[in-house]
């Protein structure tokens, strides 16, 4: 007999007979309780995917801007990658990259000049080499000698010394490249580093340990073919004086400083050769011999650290003349 009565809105054949409001809050009821387990799923969901998407929306924030800057680079890459590469080789090497001005650099009418072909020498142009010995050391023979690559209180001062005496307060120019012996195996000390470390820290320059003791003739051979590319430019060179005198000579130096050997005991005087381009394919070399006024002499004067020496400037072909006091 409900049958008839369960057509109506609102009413559910249950076991009894419920009025339309008691069936209305039950069924507003029922869609409130679904409602709530669908947004519980949806945040357990969330709560499980959040750490993927957080990692994924990470490294897109990562990568954005280095294809942002690529896109940049792409799109203009003489303004931001000139500058860059300019400052890198500064600081590796010492000069500065000649380029072309951007666009609103150059002054009406003016003519941008054309880069000299490889190798070609620029009229006027000057290079300085200038030579000095390691830092000081009490020789093998002394009762205390320094132990090996390493120097005496005075020769470190010495190296705080060089980068005082150069630059614009010093009596020589600011250096753009630092020469020093290559370190053999094993070896993780230098006399030549110690001289050389004060300059290349005042003047941001990393020191050029390329050519060993003994590659004095190729040493020689690429400051000469670097010279174009060098102009106004001071390279300092760090060696063991039994090879100086030949490194000057290979250098283009006839004069008696360069062809004369060095004296153990000194670690003051300065060889500084200046070369000036006269013309296109002509340079004009000259020397200045100076000393550093620091310490001067030390010892008695000899020659005995050369003898026998395998970096003695005979072994390359250039012989020195020894001082008169050393042949009696």
């Amino acid at each position: 007999w409900l049958k008839p009565f369960a057509q109506c809105k609102g009413v559910k054949e249950t076991g009894f007979l419920r009025s339309p409001s008691v069936a209305r809050a039950s069924r507003r009821d029922s869609d409130m309780a679904a409602r709530r387990k669908s947004s519980e799923t949806e945040q357990e969901y969330v709560r499980l995917e959040s750490p993927q998407s957080s990692t994924w929306l990470k490294w897109v924030a990562m990568a954005l801007p280095l294809l942002v800057g690529l896109v940049v680079l792409a799109i203009a890459p003489d303004v931001p990658l000139r500058t860059f590469r300019g400052q890198l080789v500064r600081f590796r090497h010492g000069s500065s990259l000649r380029s072309e001005p951007l666009p609103g650099e150059m002054e009406q009418g003016a003519v941008a000049a054309e880069d000299p072909p490889p190798g070609a020498v620029v009229e006027g142009c000057h290079v300085n080499i200038i030579l000095a010995r390691h830092c000081n050391k009490r020789p093998p023979w002394d009762p205390h000698p320094t132990p090996t690559e390493l120097c005496t209180e005075q020769g470190l001062l010495r190296g705080e010394n060089m980068a005082r005496i150069f630059g614009k307060e010093g009596r020589f120019p600011e250096p753009t490249r630092l020469f020093a012996r290559h370190m053999p195996k094993d070896m993780y000390s230098s006399r030549d580093m110690y001289l050389l470390w004060p300059l290349a820290q005042r003047y941001g320059i990393l020191v050029n340990t390329s050519f060993a003791a003994e590659d004095v003739m190729n040493l020689s051979s690429a400051l000469l073919e670097e010279r174009p590319k060098l102009c106004g430019q001071t390279v300092v060179v760090s060696w063991d004086h039994c090879s100086i005198p030949a490194l000057a000579q290979a250098l283009g130096c006839t004069e008696a400083a360069c062809t004369t050997c060095w004296d153990d005991r000194d670690y003051d005087t300065i060889l500084w050769l200046r070369y000036e381009a006269s013309s296109k394919q002509d340079w004009r070399l000259s020397l200045q011999v100076d000393h550093e006024q620091f310490g001067g002499f030390q010892g008695e004067s000899s020659y005995r650290e050369c003898i026998n020496n395998p970096v003695e400037s005979t072994q390359f072909g250039w012989p020195c003349t020894w001082l008169s006091a050393w042949t009696n």
